[in-house]
């Protein structure tokens, strides 16, 4: 019997600790489960070997091999593919990652189909201040050998050169050590070329191969990278000419060469001819050093008219714009092409954006002013994201006193003219690229949809400047979507046209944590664990900020003096250290103070507690209620918050006031009074709130706005 893995994820390492424990957790959680994941040391003199070997004592999927000796890239990489026991390989570079779907979307097709060489994703290229997708070929699917072809030696269409982002048979893959040239450079010095070699010697062997439009792959640009360096040029067309050489395709060779000579002319200054041509396929033979001169001077003519064509901007209606991602067959399809403009993408709304993005009839793009805020913790997990987006450039200053962010970016236009959206979904109207949104959207003949959260019980400003300013981004927007009812009032205080709001039901992926609290209310160490704590728990979740009233809170569970009554804060804030001494100095037992926790950590708190209260001040909405209920959790939600009208009710929760402490605390005890019955209604309060209130709601009401619009 055979038990050797499915798939080999190989991982060639050379000192690369400050970035290889990330490119190892996306390696070793794919949702595919037949897979070995192999790792090849080159002799580092970092901390590489001893990170590698940690991760490998815990998962006996990953296998470390360490070399006498530095052999090189190249040898390296044949040293990898040596050791491993898959079928089917995934090449991994040390500096980059794998959508934790990778090999559950790329193993069928190649088990399925004998025709296709290989499958390849889109790419994401991060870092350096640039976050952009590549080699978008066009609709997921089939496409014959001949397009990657006149790809890789006329850049007819965007291939990529780095075996990165596919999935190999491993009888299939060929590492050349070196390639012969008249320039005297050692390709494995790099591997450059050599890597694009390996796409292209799977290929002769089949008619096609299989392209996926989602980003399942993700190249790390930095300074050491290969992805950085554009200087490699020579290398890559040494081995270009090495495949045409080899395979005598001698119909690609005139207009290749022209291209070879303009990158010449490009990198050196110097104009080259047949002798310097030869120095590519280390041969003068005719057929090979031969130029086509009509090509030479009508390729850069068509290249500039491709991207003026691209870059045109849009004008046409809603729902009339034509797909730029061709099938096989050479079909468009129409769609609503729809970009969201956001201040980041949060994790509580990659699942929402990911479910939008597989609906039919929507193409999306989600562009974000930045990574992330200064007051957030959060983990962002970028090989989850199964839509395009991008990260404009710019510069961002936090506000801590007035808890808002500055933006000034640059970079909207350009992704508008490079879109052309139907639709803009903005968040809200307090940055500089919102404002621009809207005059663009006068411009470039889009519409422009608010997608509005805030509340009249939320907002600092309805008067004055502000309010006159608010009112008139309000009424010039051509539809909008909101958060819940309190958002829509808000919308029509402000003078929107009500038959133009879509009211939604702001929400999380309810059935992911559903789902992962039931797994973990079976565990027995989740068992185990509970016993250590008071018999009533309550949880609370968020900034320690004042507006988030935990010192409320923490009174009202004083005043109860309860000792079978215990209280999870998980957060941090500016407050942290004056909320512990203000439990000290009032003796107030019974409070765990967990510090931040990311949302996967943040299950197990929903499955070791009773009930959330959330006493907050002041807030838009509250999704941690979502979360809770989602749990099963019962809820005390203060009722200045949006989601206590919308999604609260007698069965799963209760509305509080936070500033009135005696309501607080009778509320709580309600909730120890009746503590069994609440325990028993956990699983109907989950079921009932993830069947109501999940994405699809949600998603259908934005759809919904996109249709009044």
């Amino acid at each position: 019997m055979n038990n050797d893995p499915e798939v080999s994820i190989i991982i060639p390492v050379y000192n690369s600790e400050e970035v290889i424990e990330e490119t190892l957790e996306s390696a070793l959680h794919q949702t595919y489960d037949d897979y070995e994941v192999i790792v090849t040391d080159n002799k580092s003199t970092d901390n590489t070997v001893s990170i590698v070997e940690k991760y490998a004592e815990n998962n006996s999927k990953l296998r470390v091999f360490r070399n006498e000796k530095n052999l090189g890239p190249v040898k390296n990489w044949k040293r990898c593919l040596e050791e491993s026991r898959g079928e089917y390989i995934k090449i991994l570079w040390s500096d980059d990652l794998m959508s934790d779907t990778f090999l559950e979307k790329t193993v069928d097709i190649l088990k399925n189909d004998q025709e296709v060489a290989f499958v390849y994703s889109k790419v994401n290229i991060f870092g350096n201040n640039i976050n952009k997708l590549f080699y978008e070929l066009g609709r997921t699917g089939k496409y014959p050998a001949e397009r990657f072809l006149e790809g890789a030696f006329l850049r007819k269409y965007r291939i990529p050169s780095s075996p990165g982002c596919a999935l190999f048979r491993k009888k299939d893959v060929t590492v050349h050590e070196d390639i012969d040239n008249g320039f005297g450079l050692d390709l494995s010095e790099t591997g450059a070329g050599i890597d694009v070699l390996i796409f292209l010697e799977a290929l002769h062997k089949y008619g096609y191969f299989y392209f996926i439009n989602e980003a399942l792959s993700f190249f790390r640009e930095h300074s050491g990278s290969i992805t950085y360096q554009n200087t490699l040029y020579r290398q890559y067309n040494i081995a270009r000419a090495l495949y045409i050489k080899e395979y005598d395709l001698t119909e690609y060779a005139g207009r290749m060469n022209c291209i070879f000579i303009m990158m010449e002319y490009y990198f050196t200054r110097k104009i080259i001819g047949k002798k310097t041509l030869s120095k590519y396929y280390n041969s003068d033979e005719k057929r090979h050093v031969k130029v086509n001169y009509f090509f030479f001077l009508i390729f850069p003519l068509v290249t500039l008219i491709r991207i003026l064509f691209r870059s045109r901007p849009a004008a046409y209606k809603a729902g009339e714009a034509n797909s730029t991602c061709a099938s096989e067959e050479g079909k468009n399809d129409a769609e609503v092409k729809v970009m969201f403009l956001v201040n980041i993408i949060s994790p509580y709304r990659m699942a929402l954006y990911n479910y939008m993005n597989d609906m039919p009839g929507i193409s999306m793009k989600v562009v974000a002013l930045a990574d992330i805020e200064d007051n957030r913790n959060w983990k962002v997990e970028k090989t989850k994201y199964r839509f395009s987006y991008s990260i404009l450039r710019g510069i961002r200053k936090y506000i801590w006193s007035r808890e808002t962010a500055l933006y000034v970016n640059w970079g909207l236009r350009s992704e508008i003219r490079a879109f052309r959206p139907d639709i803009v979904i903005t968040r809200g109207y307090s940055t500089i690229p919102e404002w621009l949104a809207l005059i663009y959207s006068k411009l470039f003949k889009f519409k422009l949809i608010l997608w509005n959260g805030t509340t009249l019980q939320s907002s600092h400003s309805i008067k004055g400047v502000k309010g006159m300013l608010k009112k008139k981004f309000i009424k010039r927007s051509d539809g909008y979507v909101t958060y819940g009812t309190k958002s829509a009032e808000y919308l029509e205080y402000f003078g929107a046209d009500t038959s133009r709001i879509a009211v939604g039901c702001n929400t999380v992926d309810t059935e992911l944590f559903r789902q992962k609290t039931k797994s973990i209310l079976k565990d027995k160490k989740c068992i185990e664990k509970r016993k250590k704590y008071p018999d009533v728990m309550l949880l609370f979740v968020g900034e320690l900020i004042e507006r988030k009233g935990l010192k409320n809170l923490l009174d009202a569970v004083n005043r109860l003096n309860n000792k079978d009554l215990g209280l999870f804060v998980v957060g941090t804030g500016s407050l942290m250290d004056d909320l512990m001494q203000y439990q000290k100095d009032n003796s107030i037992d019974n409070i765990y103070w967990e510090g931040y926790k990311q949302q996967k950590e943040l299950v197990e708190y929903f499955a070791l507690s009773d009930c959330l209260v959330m006493p907050s001040l002041e807030e838009v909405w509250g999704l941690v209620v979502n979360e809770a209920l989602s749990s099963g959790l019962f809820v005390l939600s203060s009722d200045k918050a949006g989601a206590t009208y919308d999604i609260v009710d007698q069965d799963n929760g209760r509305p509080i006031d936070p500033e009135n402490i005696e309501d607080i605390t009778g509320n709580i005890e309600y909730v120890v009074e009746n503590i069994e019955e609440i325990r028993n209604r956990r699983e109907k309060i989950s079921k009932t709130f993830s069947e109501n209130c999940g994405l699809k709601r949600y998603a259908d009401a934005i759809l919904e706005s996109i249709r009044i619009t």
